[in-house]
């Protein structure tokens, strides 16, 4: 509850009870047009989220494309490095 808003109003002799309601209301009023103010806000957070999941997607999906490219260059290398061992064990 509005606290100073209460006492003004009380100090005004207003009843106690009509005093709390105006308050509430005061406080339903600030709190809708909070509301209302967050909501494009809210819009676009949730927008970037998306986008963000979108963009994890594909980061993810790059990674495991390089880690392929990375295991293939490895047993290329393994490969290319045992071939000599490979021609002379075998006589070529």
């Amino acid at each position: 509850m509005q606290l100073p808003l209460f006492k003004s109003l009380q100090s005004i002799n207003i009843q106690d009870d009509k005093a709390t309601e105006v308050v509430e209301a005061m406080e339903g009023y600030i709190a809708m047009r909070i509301a209302e103010a967050n909501a494009p806000l809210l819009a676009e957070l949730r927008s970037v989220r998306a986008e963000m999941k979108t963009e994890n997607g594909a980061v993810k999906a790059e990674i495991g494309s390089v880690k392929w490219m990375v295991g293939a260059i490895g047993l290329l290398l393994t490969l290319i490095g045992l071939a000599p061992t490979f021609f002379k064990a075998f006589g070529h």
